[in-house]
């Protein structure tokens, strides 16, 4: 005849540095450990059902959450400037502006980045998440970029300008 489901408890595997200072036998951090059953009820203290690993498992996770969004941060950043930034005048020349209006171009889009980057400063202090704007401006430029893909929006200087100018707006670069 099997047990009863309620007489069966199986132990806890805890990767915790704190355990050492419990339990006092650990043999080295980090080590899997396993903890009797009665401290089921400690563990439910610290937020995690029993049989759910404790701090160290739980830490590593968000590390790891953490590191894949400043991964995506670094890539939506250096997407416009790998991109586009080395090679926005050729692809003005493709399209057929002459010298002038591509200087115009290159000229309009610092003076509209002096404008909107103290405005995402302060939408970043007012809402106190700086790598939210961060994300959110990114993003956008980044939208805005591949606008410059689609021919019938890419089309005449005055399209170009406003493409370019919108690019600019989100424009973020000092509020991380």
């Amino acid at each position: 005849m099997s047990p009863d489901i309620g007489e069966i408890r199986e132990p806890l595997l805890v990767r915790s540095i704190s355990r050492k200072a419990v339990d006092g036998n650990c043999e080295a951090a980090g080590v899997l450990e396993s903890v009797p059953s009665t401290r089921d009820e400690q563990v439910v203290e610290q937020g995690l059902r029993p049989g759910e690993c404790c701090t160290m498992e739980a830490d590593l996770a968000a590390l790891r959450l953490e590191l894949n969004y400043m991964k995506g941060l670094y890539f939506l950043s250096n997407l416009g400037t790998a991109c586009w930034g080395r090679f926005a005048q050729v692809y003005y020349l493709q399209k057929g502006l002459g010298p002038a209006r591509i200087g115009l171009i290159e000229a309009v889009t610092p003076l509209v980045q002096c404008v909107t980057q103290p405005c995402w400063g302060y939408l970043a202090d007012a809402l106190r998440n700086r790598k939210l704007v961060y994300l959110w401006t990114k993003t956008a430029n980044s939208a805005v970029l591949m606008l410059f893909a689609v021919p019938s929006l890419a089309r005449g200087w005055a399209a170009l300008l406003a493409i370019s100018i919108a690019l600019s707006c989100f424009s973020a670069p000092g509020v991380v």
